[in-house]
């Protein structure tokens, strides 16, 4: 049945692209992660040299914690925007069911007056 493609069709169409968009958000977040771990590695080195004066190993563990809050603070940003994507793409499919079921109430209607327009016919062609 071409209405079943259809909605087949449509509905491979919108897991196609929610799985894009699950993918594109994961590679952004990976990558601002990257960016953020570089960053606060460099940040973290330039205060060591500013303050030669703290022990090694004290430097380090600052580095961690450092690390550590930069990692945590975009971790959070990352989670609030695939959570901001997830929700658009429920708002998505959410229309989609709407124009599917539209559709299908559409197609209805138009083979019910199909049927009435062949018993009209039918009727017609005994009455003659």
């Amino acid at each position: 049945d071409s209405s079943l493609d259809k909605a087949k069709a449509l509905r491979a169409r919108w897991e196609e692209d929610k799985n894009q968009k699950v993918k594109a958000a994961v590679q952004e977040g990976e990558r601002k992660l990257k960016e953020a771990v570089q960053k606060a590695k460099e940040e973290a080195w330039t205060e060591w040299e500013k303050q030669k004066g703290e022990t090694w190993e004290q430097q380090k563990q600052k580095e961690m914690q450092n690390l550590f809050e930069a990692l945590q603070k975009d971790k959070a940003q990352w989670h609030k925007q695939v959570h901001a994507q997830k929700e658009e793409l429920h708002r998505e499919e959410a229309h989609l069911q709407k124009e599917k079921a539209e559709w299908l109430q559409a197609k209805e209607a138009a083979e019910r007056q199909m049927e009435a327009i062949r018993t009209a016919l039918d009727q017609f062609g005994t009455e003659k």
